[in-house]
């Protein structure tokens, strides 16, 4: 900071940029200096546990959030077995520096894994051959190892895609790919109890998959006595053309294991992230973040249970910002302290409540709420966490129809055709029965609300970066009963 005879310049120490207004940089104490904000978001990152602005040299994972390097010191604890730091707040270690996840003591079972497990992936693709007797095309599964099918969708020489043909014959060339991951529970009690790991191993030989080439099994600490089923990934035609090889997921119940009547039990859909441009995933991130009463309501999960797991706003505070607190919001965005949520959150005003959405600019960057929001990116997925729980067959197949047709939609639709009716008549043009029957049981007025509700955001995250308050342009003619009530 430099003093001349008219004013303090305050100057960037990463870049050239100064300027005389305070408010214009950030003090960031791990350089003990001024920042602007284009080097801030370039170059440093927010500590999750302490939240102090720190430089992106000093970044540690501590179980998927970013710690910086005096909380990772302090506060994490390590595990030899699934090499992942944890919080040692919330993650116990036993004396052979084996976390409470990978420790499985409380199973002995030898078909569940630690949840460290990560089997080779098996991709399952569907295989073209014409019939010698009719000459109709016959559909049957192939599994493909993941490199040769990394260099089948990469299509790097001609000769790499005759070497694939001529081992693996006519299959789909596609490059989505879906696996899921299921969260069950063992709800045996008194004299009908089965122990979780015979549960377990009666699945498996129902499913007739000792060499786990289809599923395997993984234990979860957040699940109350019971595990996750997790498949390898499959093409979206694979799975229609296979379900009935996974019935024993689905005749679960009557062994006394639950999904849906759980209080934490999910599916979370994983999509192969090589199948989206970045602009395909942005609009794919846009679509579930900015419908997200929608993304509730298909769900099939509680206000408490969506945000808590698989976040669709991008702050908790979505049943509680009135009018009083969007103006004090509104004031505070030119405080140094709060300029950088707001480069993340802005408000769509529904009812005479607030909703914080994440703006394009941080969906564009990556810029999420931790582990535990809608649309997970870990790596080389898409996930998708947002579904509760299910064991039952037409609800499972509905929810993978709708992930493939969420992705099919927003990889041809523009930014402002991502509403719910664009949607809709996409599904009824495609034909994705389930998904169709799930949208035409919905009263036409709210599926008019649910358009509106994206129009608002369209038009509230352009007036919010304007410094206008957020207003209510289309959603305000809608029946309040769709729109989500304070708790106040």
């Amino acid at each position: 900071m430099n003093m001349d005879n008219e004013a303090y310049v305050y100057e960037c120490c990463d870049c050239d940029y100064n300027s005389t207004i305070e408010s214009n940089l950030v003090f960031v104490e791990w350089v003990d200096d001024y920042v602007c904000f284009d080097c801030l978001e370039e170059n440093y990152f927010t500590c999750n546990r302490c939240d102090s602005h720190t430089h992106s040299d000093a970044l540690y994972i501590v179980n998927d959030y970013d710690w910086c390097e005096p909380c990772f010191e302090q506060y994490s604890i390590y595990c030899e077995c699934c090499d992942t730091s944890y919080d040692s707040e919330s993650v116990s270690i036993n004396e052979d520096s084996i976390c409470e996840y990978c420790d499985d003591g409380e199973d002995d079972s030898d078909v569940i894994h630690p949840y460290s497990y990560k089997p080779e992936i098996i991709v399952k693709l569907l295989k073209f051959n014409k019939s010698p007797n009719n000459g109709k095309t016959v559909k049957r599964l192939v599994s493909v190892g993941v490199n040769a099918y990394n260099r089948m969708i990469d299509k790097k020489t001609d000769l790499e895609q005759t070497l694939f043909k001529s081992r693996f014959g006519n299959c789909e060339d596609t490059a989505e790919i879906i696996g899921f991951e299921l969260e069950v529970e063992n709800k045996t009690r008194g004299d009908n109890y089965i122990s979780t790991s015979d549960l377990a191993n009666d699945f498996y030989n129902a499913i007739d998959d000792k060499d786990e080439q289809y599923v395997y099994l993984k234990s979860d600490g957040s699940l109350n006595n019971g595990f996750e089923i997790v498949t390898h990934p499959q093409s979206y035609g694979a799975w229609m053309n296979s379900m009935d090889r996974y019935q024993p997921i689905f005749d679960l119940p009557k062994h006394g294991i639950r999904s849906h009547d759980t209080k934490t039990c999910g599916l979370h859909f994983s999509l192969n992230r090589k199948a989206m441009s970045p602009m395909h995933l942005v609009k794919f991130s846009t679509f579930i973040y900015w419908n997200p009463i929608f993304i509730k309501d298909i769900s099939r999960r509680s206000w408490r249970n969506i945000t808590s797991w698989a976040n669709v706003f991008s702050t908790h505070e979505y049943n509680t910002v009135d009018d009083k607190q969007i103006k004090s919001i509104m004031a505070s965005k030119k405080n140094i302290d709060n300029q950088l949520q707001y480069n993340n959150t802005f408000y769509t005003k529904c009812g005479d409540l607030f909703h914080p959405l994440y703006t394009k600019k941080s969906l564009i960057n990556n810029h999420r709420n931790l582990r535990s929001t809608a649309v997970n990116l870990p790596r080389n997925r898409v996930e998708c966490r947002f579904f509760r729980g299910t064991l039952k067959k037409e609800t499972f197949i509905m929810n993978l129809q709708f992930v493939h047709s969420a992705y099919e939609f927003t990889k041809q639709a523009t930014f402002e055709n991502l509403s719910i009716i664009d949607f809709f008549k996409f599904n009824k043009k495609n034909d994705f029965r389930y998904v169709n029957e799930y949208l035409n049981c919905l009263p036409k007025d709210q599926i008019r609300f649910y358009h509106d509700y994206y129009l608002d955001a369209v038009r509230n995250e352009k007036d919010f970066k304007n410094r206008k308050e957020p207003c209510s342009l289309f959603t305000n003619r809608d029946d309040d009963n769709y729109k989500i009530r304070s708790i106040r």
